[in-house]
């Protein structure tokens, strides 16, 4: 979850300050069990700039993004044919493949030609829509080695009557899918449109794509205020939850269809939930609470808290029951934590070593591993639900933030953006093959992203700007 220093608020950096002394300190680096340490280059003493301890130690802007390109396969998408009697008035032929496009582009898997590349080639209103009547051979000329989305609907009244196919047009044949032709709303057209596509993304990854799913993020208010929302991962179905004015931020998915979230309020800063509009806070007391995460499969929330003594790591019942404390290092700040798959362990950040650096450990606080040596700013973590990468967020040696990914047993780190702004607060698809982030690219307020899991794939999912800390539903 979200790293309480990556935000921009003032109120929590006036929370946090007495803690930034700690991270200024002349302090040689902790390289006890480092597996780099014979490469690294280490200094007795880090230099100090704008706060922060900025000791160059194992660079990282030496890691840059993996070279080279998979192949995406070209794919023609028409529209979809009204076979039926009632009109097509609220223009579902149109809306249908303008998602199917989206989709299959936001996949990375596909390269879908636009359609006045085909229309010159191939005879529309004489091309059929079974594997007896569709003109494989002009739709070959097209594109080699390419693949064909068509098909047909009807409408009545407020009801689609949908069937869409895909054709591999080398072998002139149809691909078997788990799907089948639906009769749907109108108002449902999308969610169906998007099961077909995850259902085209099986047949090439062994996985059902993640396309309907949504992602819940924290967006600008009036004045300084921050609002909780979510949306599809491609863009659409924006809903704004409705929660007392204040500065709402960190928001994550919690049981049942309830969304946690923390919220900075005069009598403090404490976790809440909110679910069908009643909101419940969950944390109390002196001091502040932050950056909750939430494990099905224990039924556990973890979160940070901090009183009198550095922020600590506790893990708590949604409803707030059960507060038990896990980390106990009253030296060093221990924030942001992150479930493992299994919710056995949880990835987090501590300065323990001089500077903010990602480590794991066990749910009751044993066994704890630091798993990231390079680079003096790493934050945000973010389990991989294929429990082998942790995402996080790291400011290199020009003090750009990027996102990376770390071997949570080796160590192995791989660079997934760079060069194009700050790029900041992974999360993680279902199926673990994307991640949605926000980045600066397109100017000075974040937008939300999404990528594959090498970073090669890049889609700005919405176009407004102020959309930070994005969680993707699992």
């Amino acid at each position: 979850m979200a790293y309480v220093l990556s935000l921009t608020l003032s109120v929590f950096l006036a929370c946090l300050l007495p803690c930034f002394a700690a991270w200024a300190q002349d302090a040689a680096p902790d390289t006890s069990g480092n597996p780099f340490a014979q490469a690294a280059t280490t200094s007795a003493k880090g230099s100090v700039e704008g706060g922060m301890n900025v000791t160059e130690v194992d660079p990282l802007f030496e890691i840059v993004i993996q070279p080279g390109f998979e192949a995406r396969t070209a794919m023609h998408i028409v529209e979809p044919t009204n076979i039926g009697d009632g009109d097509d008035s609220t223009g579902v032929a149109s809306e249908v493949a303008e998602i199917l496009r989206r989709d299959f582009e936001m996949s990375g898997l596909f390269d879908v030609t636009a359609a006045s590349t085909y229309r010159a080639l191939v005879d529309l209103k004489r091309d059929g829509f079974t594997t007896s009547t569709i003109d494989f051979e002009a739709w070959d000329t097209v594109a080699d080695s390419s693949v064909l989305v068509k098909g047909t609907y009807r409408v009545d009244g407020a009801q689609v009557e949908l069937d869409l196919k895909l054709f591999d047009v080398t072998a002139g044949t149809e691909f078997k899918l788990d799907w089948s032709p639906s009769i749907t709303r109108t108002a449902r057209v999308r969610d169906v449109v998007h099961d077909f596509v995850n259902a085209v993304i099986e047949v090439y990854t062994g996985e059902k794509g993640v396309f309907g799913t949504r992602i819940i993020f924290s967006g600008s208010d009036s004045g300084n205020d921050r609002k909780i929302y979510s949306i599809e991962n491609d863009g659409y179905g924006l809903t704004n939850y409705e929660l007392p004015a204040g500065i709402n931020v960190l928001p994550t998915w919690g049981p049942g269809g309830s969304v946690i979230f923390t919220s900075l309020r005069d009598d403090g800063d404490h976790v809440y939930s909110v679910k069908d509009g009643e909101m419940t806070q969950l944390t109390n007391g002196e001091g502040w609470s932050s950056g909750a995460d939430y494990c099905s499969g224990a039924n556990l929330v973890a979160l940070t808290l901090a009183t009198e003594e550095s922020p600590e790591i506790f893990t708590m019942r949604p409803d707030g029951t059960e507060l038990t404390q896990i980390t106990f290092d009253t030296e060093s700040i221990e924030t942001s934590p992150s479930w493992s798959p299994g919710c056995k362990k949880v990835a987090f950040v501590s300065n323990r070593s001089g500077y903010p650096q990602i480590y794991t450990m066990s749910v009751d606080g044993s066994d704890v591993k630091r798993v990231t040596w390079l680079g003096n700013y790493n934050t945000t973590p973010e389990w991989s639900p294929k429990g082998d990468l942790i995402a996080f967020t790291a400011r290199d040696e020009r003090r750009r933030f990027d996102i990376f990914t770390v071997d949570a047993n080796s160590s192995e780190i791989r660079r997934l953006t760079q060069d194009q702004g700050n790029n900041e607060e992974p999360s993680w698809a279902p199926d673990g093959n994307y991640l949605t982030f926000q980045s600066t690219r397109d100017g000075r307020q974040p937008r939300l992203y999404m990528m594959d899991d090498t970073g090669r794939w890049q889609f700005r999912i919405a176009d407004s700007p102020g959309f930070q800390t994005p969680v993707w539903q699992r």
